[in-house]
Formats: C-alpha cells, structure tokens, sequence
C-alpha cells in the first residue's frame, strides 16, 4: 500500500480544454496543510453496482484485511502527510511535500484552469515514467484509469526493445481566494479472473477526482473499494 502524497501527484498533462491561469481567484501567497483530512463514506463498486451498505462493505473490508486502512468513520482525521504550496502567479507554483515536518525537495509547477474553480498544477519538469497499457482496468493501471484526469505518457522506442517513457508530476486543486482544497480518494482494487487467478492493488491520498466514467466500465470479477475526501491548505 502506497501513502506517498508525491508519488500520487504522477502524471503528464492530459488533453484537455484548458488555458492558463491569467485571472486566478487565488491570492498570493504559502498555503499550508492543516494536518487534517476530511473523509466520506466509504462505496463499493462493482459491474453495474454501487453499494453503501456499511454491514456488507465491513465484511468486505474485513475479508480483504483492510481494516487498518479504512476505517468505516467519515467525517475529519488527524494526518501526517504534508504539502505546502507557494502561488506567486500561474507560471510560478512552488511545491514542497512531506511527512511529520520533513519536506522534501521544491519543484516547480504551473497552474492550467480547469472549468470553475478547478485547477491543474503541472510539474515543469518531466520524470520517468510507464506506460498504464491497457484502456481497460486492471491492478496494474488502476492507479491512472481512476483519476478524473488520468495521464497522457509520452513513450519512446528503446534500441533492442522496450520503450522508455516520460511524464509529469501533476495534482488537482479548487481555488478558494484565501484557502486551497485538495481532492483526494484512497482506493482498493481487486480483480478475479476465474478460480486461480486474481490480483488487487491500492493506493491512499491520490490527489485527484474519481473518474466516475471508469466505474462505469467494471467487468465481471472487479470490485473497487473508494473513500472520497478533501484536504485543505490554509495561508
């Protein structure tokens, strides 16, 4: 299981309708995590079904050993993770994440309007990345198929075989004048294709919305356990 805020921020730009941010509701300035996450309640997905049901989602939970990482509570929770962003103007986005007080190294992002409030922060610097495959989920692209705004990777051939690919760090904000809220989801996945054969995969704290229209095209033998939530950054 993955609880690194900077390794959900992974992706290049996608296609989008977008423009840059000429006139940003935001104010300059530091905006800081109050070491508080807001969780909803947590929905199981599966091929044509959404269940809430928290008795069946517990034994879901339990079945799956989940216990220590959803709990069946919504409503605000203490955490460690942090992330501090520095908003100068759209084409100067200082990014720093941590964890307990330890911040990493700075990295650079530019802001891209997405419709309303919505914005885009996208890394000015590429990183090696790989390709998510196929269009249809599985354990190993779950990751990148449920975000709203899943990635474009840039691959090239490899001499010999192989490709070697780039991408972007990249993370969803709503603008709020003095304040900034992140949306974030944790997610389990989990894929049985017939007696002996099955995978799962999760991943906490993607900072992005859930791309509702990949739950929409489970398959027979998928089930995706989602817990939505908000992180705010205050200045």
């Amino acid at each position: 299981m993955q609880h690194n805020i900077l390794a959900a921020l992974c992706c290049i730009i996608p296609f989008l309708s977008c423009k840059k941010d000429e006139n940003s509701s935001l104010s300059a300035g530091t905006y800081k995590s109050s070491g508080v996450i807001t969780h909803h309640s947590l929905t199981l997905y599966t091929k044509d079904r959404a269940i809430t049901d928290k008795v069946f989602i517990s034994s879901f939970v339990q079945r799956h050993k989940l216990s220590s990482s959803f709990s069946l509570k919504d409503g605000p929770d203490t955490t460690k993770q942090e992330i501090s962003i520095e908003y100068t103007d759209s084409d100067s986005v200082i990014v720093k994440t941590g964890y307990a007080g330890n911040y990493g190294d700075p990295l650079v992002y530019e802001m891209v309007n997405l419709a309303g409030n919505s914005s885009l922060l996208i890394s000015k610097d590429t990183i090696p990345t790989y390709s998510p495959g196929s269009t249809t989920m599985n354990c190993a692209n779950a990751n990148i198929r449920l975000r709203q705004y899943p990635p474009e990777i840039t691959c090239y051939p490899i001499p010999g075989g192989g490709n070697y690919c780039i991408g972007r760090y990249q993370f969803t904000i709503v603008r709020n004048k003095h304040t900034i809220t992140l949306p974030l989801f944790d997610y389990f996945f989990s894929q049985t294709n017939g007696a002996f054969s099955s995978c799962t995969s999760s991943y906490f704290n993607m900072l992005d919305f859930v791309n509702k229209e990949s739950l929409d095209k489970l398959q027979a033998g998928d089930s995706v356990l989602i817990r939505t939530g908000t992180m705010n950054l205050l200045k």
